[in-house]
């Protein structure tokens, strides 16, 4: 592991212990809101990764078409539900699997 992934994993372990117990005194509410925040940063490393090799060759296309297809739908439910944290981290994650998504149908055969 290289110093910078190192230096990333421990600043954000340390935030995320701290946020863990502000939000068991908090409310269930920000415990979402923080779940939200966590599953949806989970894809900008993939998505920075793709964006600077250009490789797609190692992921599923049937796995982000769904996943993509999925988001979508959480997004209509937080709209329906009128549920802003699953509203915006489903439309961040809809749009970060999307790039992907879009990267891989672009991909040419080698």
């Amino acid at each position: 592991m290289d110093t910078k992934t190192l230096t990333f994993s421990i600043i954000c372990g340390s935030v995320l212990a701290t946020l863990s117990l502000w939000v068991a005194d908090y409310s269930l509410a920000a415990l979402g809101s923080l779940a939200a925040c966590c599953t949806t940063l989970a894809y900008l490393p993939q998505v920075i990764k793709i964006i600077r090799s250009q490789d797609t060759q190692s992921i599923s296309l049937h796995m982000y078409a769904l996943m993509v297809f999925g988001v979508f739908c959480w997004f209509i439910y937080g709209m329906k539900v009128n549920d802003t944290p699953v509203m915006l981290a489903n439309a961040i994650t809809l749009l970060l699997s999307m790039v992907i998504l879009i990267m891989k149908l672009s991909e040419r055969p080698q």
